[in-house]
């Protein structure tokens, strides 16, 4: 029915009651409007309602350890490029790829037939050179008999010219030729160094042609595992840019490659004394793995860059792992962590128990007569599913951490120890990461 045909019957109703009618029918509504709001202010008057249920958890005291985590990739002990270092085409590759190697290992055999003739030439010509030394030193000792006869020219004319019999003529031209025999046994002599720095020559270039052909056989530089091979049978090889025809890799041990940010590092610094770095050296550091399973053996830091790349802000370190079983292979991603510091007698909170507002975190404490009150705390690293508090907590206080929707300050509330999952404690802190936790923790709430 329309509301207008209904208001139009109503009327009509009420209009075919007679007076005496009309007067019961107020009377009725007027009771039972009495009645209703009776109940009303019974209900207003009535007991407050009871404290609302919460569950509460003391606040944890215990020694925390904080590590750092940080992301790495692995590389080998020893990542060994293999080039050509002369130019050819390959003609044998002789060893199966992805397996391990032992040091002088034949690998690959590159055509030699040009390097050859090369090492023949040389060979001539340290063959020619010698002969030409040979020569010279036949022309020395030539020009040494000549001049020991012609100093014994000189001897006996000597006297003879003194006594007149001979002429001083004589015996300026015996001295003469002996002058020149002295001048052509030099000559011979600088003619057999002249020889011999031919031989030298010769036989350097013998030499460096014979490690040419040397380099046509290319052997396995260290024991260790090679690669696929990048370079075919029959494909020219040598011509810069070189071309890398395969790697080897030592395994064992294996290094991890990582960087820590200039905030990271002077943290870092600051947190580690002298206890914590006798600390780290006990425990090591742990590598895990893609999978999510823990490498069984811990590393140490063998390795930091000297300075902050400026182009990335950061620091390159490096950390070196046993691998005895080859298991780890380079190029891998894995996460590391290693102790930091041991914070001593440290307060810890569940997270859920946190809230932010405005960029301050609240929790509710209740206190010995159940009336719970709000206060600001700070915190510091997540330690699993539990925050690390620095200030605004006392041990064994208890905080809400479930029906905090429900208390407002100064609320008197009906606590309850909280579930075993509420209390459950945490694993690792990371510091480098303590921010990002916070604002997650927000979020998930």
């Amino acid at each position: 029915m329309r509301p207008n045909k209904r208001k139009t019957a109503v009327r009509y109703l009420y209009h075919l009651l007679s007076s005496p009618a009309r007067e019961r029918l107020l009377a009725v509504a007027l009771a039972t409007s009495v009645a209703l709001f009776g109940c009303g202010e019974e209900k207003k008057q009535g007991a407050a309602p009871p404290p609302p249920k919460v569950s509460v958890v003391e606040v944890i005291e215990k020694d925390v350890p904080i590590y750092m985590q940080l992301v790495g990739q692995t590389r080998g002990y020893q990542d060994i490029v293999i080039r050509a270092r002369v130019e050819g085409f390959v003609e044998a590759i002789h060893f199966k790829e992805g397996t391990e190697v032992e040091k002088g290992t034949l690998l690959y055999t590159i055509e030699s037939q040009l390097f050859r003739e090369k090492v023949a030439a040389a060979e001539g010509q340290l063959a020619s050179a010698r002969a030409q030394v040979a020569a010279a030193i036949s022309q020395v000792a030539e020009a040494k008999a000549k001049l020991a006869g012609a100093e014994g020219d000189v001897t006996k004319f000597r006297p003879l010219a003194e006594i007149a019999a001979i002429s001083r003529r004589d015996l300026d031209k015996a001295v003469a030729e002996r002058d020149a025999a002295k001048e052509r046994v030099e000559a011979a002599k600088d003619g057999v160094k002249a020889a011999q720095g031919q031989v030298d020559a010769a036989r350097a270039l013998l030499e460096v042609n014979r490690i040419e052909l040397g380099y046509t056989i290319v052997h396995a530089p260290v024991s260790g595992l090679i690669g696929k091979t990048k370079v075919e049978v029959g494909e020219f090889v040598g011509r810069p840019p070189l071309v890398t025809l395969n790697v080897i890799s030592v395994l064992d041990p294996i290094h991890v490659e990582f960087s820590i940010s200039e905030r990271e590092l002077l943290n870092l610094t600051k947190r580690r004394g002298k206890g914590s770095r006798e600390a780290e050296r006990r425990s090591g550091i742990e590598m895990s793995l893609a999978d999510g399973s823990i490498h069984p053996y811990k590393g140490r830091v063998n390795f930091a860059d000297r300075q902050v790349d400026p182009a990335t802000g950061t620091l390159l370190i490096q950390a070196s792992f046993p691998n005895p079983d080859k298991v780890v292979r380079p190029g891998q991603f894995a996460r590391l962590r290693g102790l930091v510091e041991t914070k001593k007698d440290a307060l810890l909170l569940p997270q859920r128990a946190v809230q932010e507002l405005q960029g301050k975190y609240l929790v509710y404490v209740v206190g010995p007569d159940n009336t719970a009150q709000v206060r600001s705390v700070t915190l510091g690293e997540r330690v699993g599913n539990l925050w690390l508090v620095e200030k605004g907590l006392k041990p064994r206080e208890r905080v809400i951490v479930e029906g905090i929707q429900r208390v407002r300050p100064g609320m008197k509330v009906s606590p309850k120890p909280a579930p075993p999952g509420a209390k459950a404690e945490g694993g690792a802190a990371s510091p480098d990461t303590a921010s990002g936790s916070k604002q997650q923790t927000t979020e998930e709430r």
